[in-house]
């Protein structure tokens, strides 16, 4: 196993206060829509207020889906840079409707590692025979000039 003399930065992350966000979120959407449905007999009477219930229903579930799954990705995906190799977990590639799940370990050395470039909130690690994405809200500048710099010119 490698010894912690040989790491030199992370972008792990809990994301503890985002997840308690979302939370409080959720349980606010969720009060909000009972009160909503409960009072559905008296919106019915209009069609337009019904309509915009049903589509305000819908944006709410999925401002909190999106929300939640977020911060689950962002929490579980990280890489490490250690002297001699890089290693982390890569877990969801979103895409709008359609979510990818994209879970697994990896370890690279650096004569394995092509390219390494940042996206947003999400790095990536090209290699000759796939990619890694992982979200890096932390550190991601430190961490993508830690690789570039150990990479062996070709």
């Amino acid at each position: 196993m490698f010894g912690q003399d040989n790491f030199i930065c992370s972008t792990k992350c809990d994301w503890k206060s985002q997840k308690i966000m979302v939370g409080i979120a959720a349980v606010l959407c969720a009060v909000l829509l009972i009160f909503l449905w409960s009072n559905a007999g008296i919106i019915m009477r209009q069609r337009n207020l019904m309509f915009m219930m049903i589509v305000l229903t819908i944006g709410l579930v999925g401002t909190v889906y999106m929300g939640f799954m977020r911060v689950l990705s962002s929490s579980l995906s990280y890489v490490t840079v250690y002297n001699d190799h890089v290693e982390g977990h890569t877990w969801v590639q979103m895409k709008w409707f359609n979510t990818q799940y994209d879970e697994r370990d990896f370890h690279l050395n650096y004569d394995e590692i092509l390219q390494v470039e940042a996206n947003g909130n999400i790095l990536v690690i090209y290699t000759s025979y796939t990619q890694y994405k992982v979200m890096a809200a932390r550190n991601k500048l430190q961490a993508i000039s830690e690789i570039k710099s150990r990479i062996p010119k070709k």
